[in-house]
């Protein structure tokens, strides 16, 4: 058996400092440590076998009373009032109005799930995919080609226009589309 000291591992050689809370994501390949070191509220994600560090975030926000993942691609951390998504570059708070201080996240395959004392909520990560082609005023290749096939569904004959502006886009207009279509939910 080989221990290893956490507080003192990293690739830049910072240290963590006094580790608060660990979480290993769903699929159980990345962990995420919070750490109140110097008063920063570090969030740091890095494979679960402590062999590469992907992110290291000073969020300033201290006394959080919870860690946990959204699925397996964001670390969140629960305060009473607020939960926190920490993504690659930068944080989100989601603000929770409840009559009684207390929030329990409890993470899933597929997103997070937020009980308060009111409500339950389900928190979820929206593929790119989707977003580019279903997006309000989207000129992605793979909103034209839906615009196209819609307008074959309603007999109008743009469609026609449509797939030959799209010349070389046409391909990526399909596979995105196909990606967007087999998404699990």
């Amino acid at each position: 058996m080989y221990l290893k000291d956490l507080s003192e591992m990293s690739d830049d050689k910072r240290p963590f400092g006094k580790i608060s809370y660990m979480a290993l994501n769903s699929k159980k390949d990345l962990l995420a440590i919070y750490s109140e070191a110097e008063s920063r509220g570090r969030i740091i994600v890095m494979k679960s076998n402590y062999t590469k560090e992907f992110n290291r975030l000073d969020t300033r926000l201290l006394e959080a009373k919870a860690l946990d993942w959204c699925g397996n691609d964001a670390p969140v951390l629960t305060y009473p009032d607020k939960v926190v998504v920490v993504g690659p570059q930068n944080f989100e708070i989601i603000e929770m109005k409840t009559k009684t201080s207390g929030i329990k996240c409890m993470n899933e395959l597929d997103g997070l799930r937020i009980v308060s004392s009111e409500k339950t909520y389900f928190l979820e990560r929206v593929q790119s995919v989707l977003i580019k082609t279903f997006k309000i005023a989207s000129i992605s290749p793979s909103a034209k080609l839906l615009n196209a096939i819609k307008s074959v569904d309603l007999n109008i004959p743009r469609a026609d226009e449509i797939i030959r502006e799209l010349g070389k886009d046409l391909i990526q207009g399909i596979e995105d589309l196909l990606e967007a279509a087999t998404l699990e939910h």
